[in-house]
C-alpha cells in the first residue's frame, strides 16, 4: 500500500508540475510587453488585480526579493533556493522562475495528500480532493502566474499536517503541541502570507476531543496558545525589517491599512454584495470566458445560464453543505466543523476590511479550509469519489480555460469595472 501510495504521489507530482509550468509559461509571454499609458507595467491589475508584472520585472533579472521580503519572507526564500541554482546550470531566469513556481505548487499537492492520508481517508479521495483544491478558479489562476500563492499553498498544506500530527499527542504534551502548532502556522503559513497565520484556528478542531480538561483549559492550548503565537511569529519578520530599514517597527502594516482598509465596507450594500458573490461562488467557479480584474454580482446570470458552471456550483454546495450536517451529526466532529468555519469566517471579516476589490486573489485559503475540511469530515461516505470527480471533471472544463485566452492579460479588456486604485 506505502508503494502503490508513493508512485501516486510521485506521478501526482509530475502531473501538476507540468499543468502548471506549461501555463507559466504561456503567461510568461504577455509580462514583456510595453506598458500601456499611465501603468508601470503591462498587465498588473488583469489577472484578478494580481502583480505579475511588478513581481516578473524583478525577478527575471535574479531579484527575489521583488517578492517582498517583509510580508513574503518564505517566498522569497524558497524561490531563490529553487530559481538560483538552476540559472548557474544555464537555463534562463525567466525559465527558472516558472520551474520553481511549477515546482511549489507541485510540492503542495503532494503535501495535501499527504495530509489527507494521514487523515486515513483513501488514496483517490485524497488524490481528488488534492486536486480539487488546485482547481477552484482562483487557486488555478494565481497559481499560473508569476505570483506568491504556490509557496503559501504549500506552507498551509505543512501547517495542517503538522499540527494534525501535534494533536495526536496533545493529550500527553498539551502545551509543547500548542505552541509547535502555533509555531507551524506563524512561520510556515504566516511567512508566506501574512493573514494565512489564521490556520492557527484549526487546531483547536484537531485537538479539542484529545485535550484533557474543562473548556477553558481547551480553549487555552486549542485556540489561545497557537494563536498567539502564530501572530508574533507572523509579524516578527514585518517589525524586524521595520526596524532595520525604517526605524518604525509599524511602518509597512500602517501604510498597508492606510491604503486599503476601510471600515466603511461593512456597511456598503454595494461592496458587500460584490465581495459575498466573489468569496463564496466566484471564488470556486469561473464566471466568464476570459479572467478580469474582479466580478461583480451581475455575473452570476452567466453561471445560471451555463450548465457546466451551474452544475459545478451545485456540486460544491453539496460538498460543503454535506460535510456541515454530517459533521455536525458525527459525536466528536463538531469542533472541526465549527474550527473550519472560524476560520473562514475570519477570512471573510478580514479581507472585507481590508482589501475586498482582490477578493479572488486571496480565495486558496478559504477554499482551500473548506475543501479539506470537508473531505475529512465525510470520510469515506458512500458517493464521496463520485461527488470528487465531477467537481474536478468541471472544474478542467470551466476554470482551467479563461486564463488561456490572451484577453485576459489586455489591459484594454481585463478590467471593464476599474482596477483597485
Amino acid at each position: 500500500m506505502r508503494r502503490r501510495a508513493g508512485l501516486a504521489l510521485l506521478l501526482l507530482f509530475g502531473v501538476v508540475f507540468a499543468f502548471f509550468y506549461f501555463r507559466l509559461e504561456f503567461a510568461r509571454q504577455f509580462l514583456d510587453m510595453p506598458a500601456p499609458p499611465g501603468k508601470p507595467f503591462y498587465n498588473d491589475d488583469c489577472i484578478l488585480a494580481s502583480d505579475p508584472g511588478r513581481y516578473s520585472h524583478g525577478l527575471f533579472q535574479g531579484h527575489y526579493l521583488a517578492f517582498h521580503l517583509a510580508r513574503h519572507p518564505l517566498v522569497v526564500m524558497l524561490n531563490a533556493a529553487i530559481a538560483e541554482p538552476l540559472t548557474w546550470l544555464g537555463i534562463r531566469q525567466p525559465v527558472a522562475i516558472s520551474i520553481s513556481l511549477a515546482f511549489w505548487a507541485a510540492m503542495s499537492s503532494v503535501t495535501i495528500a499527504l495530509f489527507l492520508l494521514r487523515q486515513r481517508l483513501s488514496l483517490s479521495v485524497s488524490i481528488l480532493a488534492t486536486l480539487a483544491v488546485l482547481l477552484t478558479f482562483g487557486t488555478v489562476t494565481t497559481l499560473s502566474v508569476v505570483e506568491t500563492y504556490s509557496v503559501s499553498l504549500w506552507a498551509i498544506a505543512m501547517s495542517l499536517l503538522i499540527m494534525a500530527e501535534m494533536a495526536r499527542h496533545c493529550a500527553k504534551y498539551p502545551a509543547l503541541t500548542s505552541v509547535i502548532a502555533g509555531l507551524a502556522c506563524g512561520v510556515l503559513a504566516g511567512w508566506s502570507h501574512l493573514p494565512a497565520a489564521a490556520f492557527s484556528l484549526v487546531y483547536a478542531g484537531f485537538s479539542w476531543a484529545s485535550l484533557n480538561g474543562g473548556v477553558g483549559r481547551k480553549l487555552t492550548f486549542g485556540v489561545a496558545v497557537p494563536s498567539v503565537i502564530a501572530v508574533i511569529c507572523m509579524m516578527a519578520p514585518v517589525v524586524f525589517l521595520g526596524i532595520v530599514l525604517d526605524g518604525d517597527p509599524f511602518m509597512e502594516p500602517t501604510e498597508m491599512v492606510g491604503r486599503y482598509a476601510d471600515a466603511a465596507n461593512f456597511t456598503n450594500p454595494e461592496i458587500i454584495k460584490d465581495y459575498a458573490a466573489g468569496f463564496f461562488l466566484f471564488s470556486w467557479v469561473a464566471p466568464a470566458e476570459t479572467v478580469q480584474c474582479r466580478f461583480l454580482l451581475d455575473r452570476l446570470w452567466e453561471i445560471l445560464r451555463d450548465p457546466s458552471r451551474l452544475a459545478l456550483t451545485i456540486l460544491a454546495t453539496i460538498l460543503v453543505g454535506w460535510a456541515i450536517v454530517s459533521g455536525a451529526r458525527t459525536p466528536g466532529r463538531a469542533p472541526l466543523v465549527l474550527a473550519v468555519w472560524a476560520l473562514v469566517g475570519t477570512f471573510f471579516v478580514f479581507y472585507l476590511f481590508f482589501n475586498p476589490l482582490e477578493v479572488l486573489l486571496y480565495s486558496s485559503h478559504w477554499t482551500t479550509a473548506l475543501i479539506l475540511g470537508s473531505v475529512i469530515l465525510l470520510k469515506e461516505k458512500p458517493g464521496l469519489v463520485l461527488l470528487l470527480s465531477g467537481i474536478v471533471a468541471l472544474s478542467l472544463h470551466v476554470n482551467v480555460p479563461p486564463l488561456a485566452d490572451p484577453a485576459s492579460f489586455d489591459p484594454a479588456q481585463c478590467c471593464p469595472h476599474g482596477g483597485r486604485n
